[in-house]
């Protein structure tokens, strides 16, 4: 709890989504009050105990050769409430009087109703939420978990749990991608009417996510949702300089086809250049929190590494796409 990112701490989690989960109030008693009042847990659980509502039988009484149950309890106990609990004066001794308020704190906390035990041994689960992202979440938990190795009495343990990925999900974020494809398909073909140029167009996506895996790879970050949106981001912007000159490419009439597709990827150059270059520096904000930055710095990096690698997309590769050979004289 002494790290700033973290929020919820949980020591009695539940081991499996099966259990059901149970909401209760908890009473955590201070040891050191405890010891200045002179009185331990026992005599302090008796005192509730004498003004709640009682959880069994007080007595048995036998009429008639039947057993029957009496309970022993406050005319009011049924609507003894949190605050009566904690300011009600419970009498201990005949000297005696205390308060639960200046003894402890009393509070409704999720617990769990199960007990594990494997290996001779109790089991119990603890959570914790870490505001940021997963990669240095798991360093700073097993950096705990070596600090407890060494204060840990014998006989006590703790490791980490191992999750799955959850391919549904992933499942899920890469078929928008196919979306983005598809819708920039029907898009184009209106747009150029012509069902072979969208193609090309559609080639300069897979190019430019050479680049966004490639700077993940080369610098090691961290790839998160921010990643995946920019998946989304760099499929629109990077095929809006292709569609650029594939469209000044069929409105020039002038020349030989070669030389008009020369002309469109020069006459779209500054323009493209200065688009990639504005989008990039606009990204740079993000960039300086580093990796603590969650989504915002996967996105940010992922964005800047595909449109860099997309200008060999756009300059080297459709050029070639658009190229013709000439034909061969017999």
């Amino acid at each position: 709890m002494r790290h700033k990112r973290i929020q919820e701490v949980n020591t009695n989690e539940r081991l499996s989504y099966n259990e059901q989960k149970t909401e209760e109030f908890v009473l955590r008693l201070d040891q050191e009050a405890l010891a200045l009042n002179r009185v331990n847990q026992f005599q302090l659980v008796s005192a509730l105990n004498d003004v709640s509502k009682p959880t069994g039988t007080s007595a048995v009484v036998r009429l008639d050769n039947q057993n029957y149950a009496v309970e022993v309890r406050e005319k009011q106990a049924n609507s003894f409430s949190k605050f009566d609990l904690e300011e009600t004066s419970l009498i201990t001794g005949e000297d005696r009087v205390l308060k639960v308020a200046r003894l402890g704190s009393l509070q409704k906390e999720f617990t769990t109703n199960a007990l594990h035990k494997e290996d001779r041994q109790y089991v119990r689960s603890l959570s914790f939420e870490y505001m940021g992202s997963h990669k240095f979440g798991n360093e700073y938990l097993e950096e705990m978990l070596k600090e407890m190795e060494n204060e840990m009495p014998i006989g006590f343990s703790a490791k980490q749990q191992t999750w799955s990925w959850n391919w549904e999900k992933a499942k899920r974020q890469y078929s928008l991608i196919l979306v983005l494809i598809v819708g920039i398909f029907f898009i184009t073909s209106v747009l150029f009417e012509n069902l072979k140029q969208p193609f090309y167009i559609i080639a300069i996506i897979p190019i430019s996510f050479i680049g966004l895996f490639y700077i993940f790879s080369l610098f090691n970050f961290y790839f998160d949702q921010g990643g995946y949106a920019a998946f989304v981001l760099l499929g629109g912007l990077a095929v809006n300089a292709a569609i650029f000159i594939v469209n000044d490419l069929n409105n020039m009439q002038v020349g030989s086809y070669n030389r008009r597709v020369i002309k469109a990827v020069t006459g779209k150059a500054i323009p493209i250049m200065l688009t990639i270059l504005s989008t990039c520096f606009g990204l740079i904000p993000f960039l300086i929190e580093g990796q603590n930055e969650i989504f915002w710095f996967s996105l940010a990096i992922g964005t800047i590494g595909g449109l860099t690698f997309s200008i060999f997309g756009v300059f080297l590769a459709l050029p070639v796409f658009l190229w013709r050979r000439a034909p061969r004289k017999v």
